[in-house]
């Protein structure tokens, strides 16, 4: 564990401390004058009271000294039992599964918020975004709906009978992405003008991935806005937020 103290000379009396632990999550925590003394006091045992509350951030927004892991922009451990995190996966071309028949097409840049309870994973949401990279993201940014099936009309993963092993760090969630993209997809969930923006060909969802095969980049005209839902609604989750 690391930790840096910064003294704040607008803000009389209070010490800003930054610290970052082996799991690559960092909290930013204004403390008084009088509990800085302590942790001095205490040879550095005290730090982990500032725990409660642990967060990662990527750049540009982002603490120092972080370990990098891919796609991860946000993260929060609340305790050891609990841990939740967004992933930004940039658009690209992979193989999607549907009715096990493979078809190579173009997904859109999309934005993963997970949340383990317990080395559970209780909740997945996945949305589409027309930022190319994290670094566009902000609390205005937009959400789409997922275009394909298998996600609900608020962003929910069905992952069916699907079984993980125990998540414990933000890095075990990466091979979760990858199970996504793997899992073979059904038509639960799709609908014309909720999922995709219709064209006649779209209401089976045959005819979307047909049209996609052609195509090097995810059309952002076939793209759904996710009603009343913006980036900041998953910023929110996150109790606290390094600016």
């Amino acid at each position: 564990m690391e930790a840096v103290f910064k003294i704040d000379s607008n803000n009389v009396g209070i010490v800003l401390c930054e610290c970052t632990d082996s799991y690559g999550a960092a909290v930013r925590k204004k403390i008084t004058v009088e509990d800085f003394v302590k942790i001095i006091q205490s040879n550095g045992e005290d730090i982990a009271g500032l725990y409660d509350e642990t967060l990662y951030c990527n750049p540009p927004k982002g603490c120092r000294n972080l370990k990098s892991i891919d796609g991860l922009y946000l993260g929060k451990r609340e305790n050891s039992k609990i841990f939740s995190a967004v992933f930004f996966i940039p658009g690209h071309k992979n193989v999607l599964n549907y009715h096990g028949k493979n078809y190579t097409i173009p997904y859109p840049p999309l934005i993963f918020y997970f949340e383990v309870v317990r080395g559970i994973l209780s909740e997945t949401l996945v949305y589409a975004t027309k930022c190319a990279s994290m670094d566009e993201l902000d609390s205005d940014t937009q959400l789409y709906r997922f275009p394909f099936g298998n996600v609900s009309e608020s962003g929910e993963v069905c992952w069916g009978s699907v079984k993980f092993p125990i998540l414990n760090r933000y890095e075990d969630l990466r091979p979760v992405i990858y199970q996504y993209f793997g899992s073979e997809v059904n038509d639960d969930y799709y609908r014309i003008d909720v999922s995709v923006k219709g064209r006649d060909e779209f209401h089976l969802q045959r005819g979307l991935l047909e049209d996609l095969q052609d195509r090097d980049s995810f059309p952002e005209e076939y793209l759904v806005e996710s009603r009343d839902r913006k980036f900041s609604l998953l910023e929110k989750q996150f109790a606290v937020y390094v600016n």
